[in-house]
């Protein structure tokens, strides 16, 4: 049976540890958008586009398959850190069954329906979608995991090395000649399995894991997850739902100079974003005061601003130098969408904290 909720400050809010995370995010970060150059550049437009597809196939499943049980499971361990020995195994289980399933599902009704999910991937890349989707879910609930006990660092750490891992996989690819978009997808999947692996051996273990199954923890984090879900489901469908809707009116080609210009604009968004993970199981805790979200939300709007004027200015050259002269196309987007980072920045700070209050 869950225990009663009891709020504990046992964590204070430190300053220093969460800069060195956010430092730390941004190895992560730098590494995703050299990524991005790697890939236009060995795969062209449309490989990049396909790419991209996988990618955002992947999120879209693991977000409409966690039910929001993880961020439940944040607030409610925030609140009472004994439940934090429910906290892993409950993820074990809603990974596998949810995340794979629903993963499942996708390839076995495009088979049904005689449509490829993929296009001309392939069946391979079908069964890299079943691989990964529980492993990006059970991955998720690793760093809301460290998130919780307050170790910022380590989770940023892991972040970071799902982000630095698939870049040394690509440039390896490329130094071999084997740079194909069926073997960036494969490294992809063996980096997160990797980086899944080390994690797990950072957890800390309290028991077995079968014998700390929570169900009535599951249920209480799904009734205040679920409210999270659907603002989460809206909002990814805000971020990427624009990925299909290009791949589908323009194509591959077409959604490859879109994602160029994504990854551009997303620059933006970086820091609020980083910075909304640390806040919530802050807030939430009452490590840090909520009345302090006004002056954090303040600071890192005008910090999105001077970032964005500075990328707008040198948005044409960046471009071109970096991805070459076929993703100049990318340059109009990429200044229209840096409109919309500069007002999506905010909703890092003020979302969190109105979700930490319950």
């Amino acid at each position: 049976m869950i225990t009663e909720i009891r709020t504990t400050n046992s964590a204070p809010w430190d300053s220093l540890q969460v800069m060195t995370a956010i430092g730390i995010s941004y190895l992560g970060m730098a590494a995703t958008f050299l990524s991005n150059v790697v890939l236009a550049r060995v795969l062209g437009a449309e490989g990049k586009g396909s790419f991209s597809l996988f990618q955002v196939m992947v999120t879209a499943i693991v977000t409409f398959s966690a039910l929001g049980i993880g961020h439940g499971q944040m607030f409610h361990a925030a609140k009472d850190p004994r439940q934090l020995r429910h906290f892993m195994p409950n993820a074990y289980l809603i990974s596998g069954l949810l995340g794979g399933g629903m993963a499942a599902v996708w390839v076995a009704l495009a088979a049904l329906l005689n449509r490829n999910p993929l296009g001309k991937l392939g069946w391979l890349a079908g069964a890299a979608l079943v691989v990964i989707v529980p492993i990006i879910s059970l991955s998720v609930f690793q760093r809301q995991y460290f998130l919780t006990r307050h170790n910022y660092r380590l989770s940023k750490c892991i972040v970071a090395l799902s982000q630095i891992l698939p870049l040394a996989g690509y440039v390896s690819l490329f130094a071999l000649g084997h740079a194909t978009l069926i073997n960036a997808i494969i490294m992809f999947v063996a980096a997160q399995v990797l980086c899944c692996v080390i994690a797990e051996l950072l957890i800390e273990r309290n028991g077995s894991w079968l014998k700390n199954i929570s169900f009535a923890f599951a249920r209480l984090s799904a009734v205040f997850g679920i409210q999270q879900y659907l603002s989460g489901v809206v909002e990814f469908l805000m971020a990427r739902l624009d990925f299909f809707l290009v791949g589908l009116f323009l194509g591959r080609k077409g959604l490859g100079l879109y994602s160029v210009a994504v990854a551009m604009a997303e620059i933006t968004i970086r820091l609020p974003n980083e910075l909304g993970t640390v806040l919530f199981p802050a807030f939430a805790s009452g490590s840090l005061e909520t009345s302090r979200a006004a002056t954090i939300l303040r600071k890192l709007l005008l910090l999105s601003l001077v970032i964005a004027a500075l990328l707008a200015m040198s948005s044409g050259s960046i471009i071109v130098l970096l991805f070459g002269k076929q993703f100049r196309d990318a340059v109009p987007a990429f200044r229209w969408l840096l409109l919309g980072t500069i007002a999506w920045s905010t909703i890092y700070v003020t979302w969190n904290r109105t979700s930490a209050r319950g």
